[in-house]
């Protein structure tokens, strides 16, 4: 248990903080003394919960795809302030000391982060095999995503939902007992991409609430440029593997090559004609393979790229149009 006493309550603060007004609060039934009392008892946990969280994370660590992974403790007055948000949504909870751990289920808060779209899988392989789930994993989409992608979260058990101001992210509700207590912990699974444009989207829109028309459209341009991003990782990790592929299919070529010319340069030394008409056709030979090579070479790279561009995102020129940009 934190031995570290509580910091104080600030009833009015937290009210206006949150955009809470003190009429929206009195509708909820909600009474101070249990508040701060579950405020208290939370900030008390600290430790505990903290030691939870380290032993996910540490479990994670263990996964290559995982670049890196972000740990938080929910904040006491951010946990009073989501209980009061709650109470307002669903008037028919009932919070106590004793079950506020459990209706709460975002205590303990981690993001496991990727670099590429592809390497979700892995996570949630090892996810699945490792812990055991409270819920159905969530996956979240946007709006008009493709049904390929759609099917692919189907087909490893995830309920898909639509996000409505449009995050990409996968949500698993872990349930594991380190001690003799049992604990619950919201593990989100997503790109470096997507986290960067959820948190500026966060802190920009949550402080004030803000409904304003024009953020809104900016950041929904935003979302689709980090979608772009992600696509043109998945791109960039293609083309990377098909360069490497091309590279060793034409050093093996020349290589072949290379004992060709050889072999021909040897055979025609043997020719029982003048050593001039010999350096000529030797000449001849090695003006034939530097000539054609490099055109072919340029041929079959251009050709390669522009089926991984296709095939890997052939979204990307409609969203950046649709962002009013050019590519």
């Amino acid at each position: 248990m934190n031995t570290k006493s509580a910091p104080a309550f600030d009833h009015d603060g937290l009210l206006s903080r949150h955009g809470v007004t003190p009429k929206e609060f009195e509708s909820t039934g909600l009474r101070w003394p249990l508040l701060e009392g579950i405020f208290s008892h939370h900030h008390g946990a600290s430790v505990d919960l903290q030691a939870a969280a380290t032993y996910i994370s540490q479990r994670l660590q263990q996964v290559p795809a995982v670049h890196s992974l972000k740990v938080r403790i929910k904040d006491p007055e951010h946990l009073v302030a989501k209980i009061i948000r709650k109470k307002l949504e669903h008037p028919d909870l009932n919070f106590t000391l004793d079950s506020y751990q459990d209706q709460v289920t975002d205590l303990i808060g981690l993001r496991a982060l990727h670099l590429f779209k592809d390497e979700w899988r892995s996570i949630h392989d090892f996810v699945l095999a490792t812990w055991e789930l409270h819920e159905e994993p969530i996956a979240y989409l946007r709006s008009g995503d493709p049904e390929a992608l759609i099917k692919e979260f189907s087909a490893a058990k995830c309920k898909v939902t639509v996000h409505p101001l449009g995050y990409r992210s996968i949500h698993y509700l872990l349930k594991f007992q380190p001690d003799k207590r049992t604990y619950l912990a919201e593990l989100q699974v997503r790109t470096i991409f997507e986290e960067g444009w959820s948190e500026i989207d966060h802190r920009v829109r949550y402080p004030r609430h803000s409904d304003d028309a024009y953020l809104a459209d900016f950041l929904g341009i935003f979302n689709r440029l980090s979608g772009s991003a992600d696509e043109m990782g998945t791109f960039i990790k293609v083309l990377s593997r098909f360069a490497s592929e091309q590279t060793d299919k034409i050093a093996e070529r020349d290589r072949r090559l290379e004992q060709m010319e050889a072999d021909l340069k040897k055979a025609i030394s043997e020719l029982k004609i003048t050593q001039s008409e010999k350096d000529s056709l030797k000449k001849q030979v090695e003006a034939m393979r530097s000539s054609s090579q490099w055109s072919k070479d340029q041929a079959i790279f251009a050709s390669g790229v522009a089926g991984i561009f296709t095939s890997s995102v052939p979204s990307l020129g409609s969203v950046i149009g649709g962002a009013s940009l050019g590519l």
